[in-house]
Formats: structure tokens, sequence, C-alpha cells
């Protein structure tokens, strides 16, 4: 799936939010239910990949999984488990190094303006690389199951 087909899933979700309150879909309206510029919703519709807070802010207001949204992987619904009861909004993730590695990663590129595959493809090997270092060693792994 690419970012045109994620932002329609996007664009079709804010569209049932806007339709139970009797509106319709417009860039101004969604960019109000999002609270962010409606310059970028109008971009994101053009294409451009949001930033990795932008994607945090949609992920957050609708929803969504950030790994669907970061990588196109796994489900679009943020698990049960990530949504709070009190407002079906997803929880704030607890920031951690990670995330502001990746945060620092995502701006750097796109400030010498990096296409947005480049930054994908940045992201997806620098949680790759964190994933790794979060494996047991498989030495430990055998003497465990020993």
């Amino acid at each position: 799936m690419d970012w045109s087909e994620q932002f329609e899933f996007i664009k079709d979700k804010i569209s049932g939010h806007l339709a139970e309150n009797g509106t319709a879909y417009s860039l101004n309206r969604a960019a109000t239910y999002l609270g962010v510029g409606v310059g970028k919703v109008r971009a994101w519709a053009g294409g451009q990949r949001p930033s990795a807070d932008d994607l945090e802010i949609i992920g957050r207001r609708l929803g969504l999984s950030a790994r669907w949204l970061l990588y196109r992987e796994g489900e679009a619904q943020a698990r049960p488990e990530d949504v709070l009861a009190d407002g079906g909004q997803p929880a704030a993730p607890q920031p951690d190094a990670l995330v502001q590695r990746m945060e620092t990663l995502d701006r750097l590129l796109r400030a010498a303006n990096a296409p947005d595959e480049v930054i994908c493809a940045a992201l997806t090997k620098l949680v790759a690389s964190a994933d790794a270092d979060a494996a047991p060693h498989p030495d430990l792994a055998q003497s465990a199951n020993d």
C-alpha cells in the first residue's frame, strides 16, 4: 500500500467522523478535525507523506496503528490495548529513546529534502536495528531452552 492509498483510507475515516456531525468532507474540515493546518492536508492529498509527528497526530485522532502509518505494515486500526477506555483515543506513547531517534532522523532527513522513500527506508532500518539490539543473544536464548 502506498501513501495515496493510505491517505484515501484516512480521508474515508475523517469523512465518516464528519458525517456523524452532519458535515461533508473538505480539506479545511479535515485540517480542523485533525488539528493541523490546511496546507498540510493539501500536501498530503497531493502525495506528500506526513512527518512522523503528523503521523502521530493522525494516529491518535483516528485510532490508527503507528506501525501501519509509518511502515504500512500490520492492521490499520490500533489494538484495543492501545486505546483508552474513556474516549476511544489511542493512549499516548511513552517517549523513549527509539521514538526520539526516529523523530530526529525524520526531522534531519526532511530538512535535507530527502525523498519519502529514503526517509521510510531509513526509519525502517533504525527500527530493525533497535529490534535486533533488543533480541536476546542466541547463546542466551539457547541456554534458557536447556
